[in-house]
């Protein structure tokens, strides 16, 4: 089952299996060998050079199979860092710390001790990431759209590592518990498997404080955005307000300007309307009337057309206008959509 495709998707998990030899002293069984199979994984932040926008990172999802009896103790590591892999070689050839792995779980103590190391760096680097975040804006805060994406790219890590740091934390606390298990009962390793249970218990303990951490960062990671949606909001409504003082500005104009052409449209075009050609007042003729053409209609006529001519080019140009608004508004969507589709592919 450890190979199949549930454990091998799993974010973390622990099984052990104790084998014990009747005892020709006592009635009681004596521990005759271990096995445990676990597995953990851990997001760790790499260099991200200046030139690419988002930041880089790397999954190890480790799994392990220990072996111990008599004759052999064995751990298996399957996708480690090189860096532990390393760092526990060097352990093991030095004379004076081979007594650190005698007995069961002594591996394990060797092995959690190195991946303290990795939870730490993992959850620090994030905790950079927020610092950086958090120092990177100005006095009215960053809210264009690169620092959007940047910001959900980051919440990314932020819940990544809660899930990895939290699983981890669980799998050490059963092999602190096995550990201790075993030590109470009747082993020739007793003394030995109580003193380590009480290292692996400090090292669920440090694995605490490194899941207390990821949580601070995704706490920090929700005031940044609920802080920038709040600077955006405000920065809106202070556009929105600047607008509507400009536009009550030009209501006003608009509206004392419209007073003052009403006032003078009617005399305005009843001296236009008696001053043209069509009309003739001459006091010799006619009695002293005034007398106007028959052709008086072509003005109406004229006038009418160009006004519905008039009317139509407007209504032909709001609607070239509309589709032009329609075309950017869609192009921007576009935009949005590649940028997330770029985000999701990262």
């Amino acid at each position: 089952m450890f190979w199949n495709k549930t454990c091998v998707q799993h974010n973390g998990f622990f099984g052990t299996k104790v084998s014990e030899t009747p005892s020709n002293t006592t009635f009681k069984p004596v521990l005759s060998g271990v096995e445990t199979w676990f597995r953990m994984i851990v997001k760790t932040i790499q260099a991200t050079p200046k030139n690419v926008d988002f930041t880089q990172y790397q999954w190890y999802e480790m799994s392990f199979i220990s072996m111990f009896s008599k004759e052999r103790d064995m751990l298996l590591c399957f996708d480690t860092p090189r860096s532990l892999a390393w760092d526990m070689l060097n352990v093991l050839s030095d004379e004076d710390d081979k007594d650190i792995v005698t007995g069961p779980y002594g591996l394990h103590q060797l092995l959690l001790e190195q991946l303290m190391v990795t939870y730490d760096e993992s959850v620090w680097d994030i905790a950079r990431i927020m610092r950086n975040n958090e120092k990177s804006k100005g006095p009215m805060g960053n809210t264009d759209l690169h620092y959007f994406l940047k910001l959900y790219e980051d919440s990314r890590h932020t819940v990544h590592s809660i899930e990895a740091t939290q699983e981890a934390t669980k799998v050490v606390e059963c092999i602190a518990q096995q550990c201790q298990i075993l030590a109470s009962r009747s082993s020739p390793h007793r003394e030995i498997l109580s003193s380590r249970a009480d290292m692996l218990k400090f090292h669920h303990t440090m694995m605490q404080g490194f899941l207390a951490r990821a949580v601070s960062n995704d706490r920090r990671m929700g005031n940044e955005q609920n802080l920038t949606s709040n600077l955006m909001t405000q920065l809106d409504a202070k556009t929105n307000v600047d607008i509507a003082m400009a536009t009550k500005d030009d209501g006003a104009a608009m509206k004392t300007i419209a007073i003052v052409t009403m006032l003078f449209l009617p005399a305005t075009f009843v001296s236009a309307l008696l001053g043209m050609n069509f009309f003739n007042f001459d006091p010799d003729e006619h009695g002293g009337h005034m007398t106007y053409s028959h052709d008086l209609w072509i003005y109406f006529v004229v006038s009418v057309v160009l006004t519905l001519g008039l009317f139509a080019l407007w209504w032909v140009w709001q609607r070239l206008r509309q589709k032009k608004l329609a075309s950017s508004r869609l192009e921007q969507s576009n935009a949005m959509e590649n940028a997330y589709a770029v985000l999701q592919k990262t």
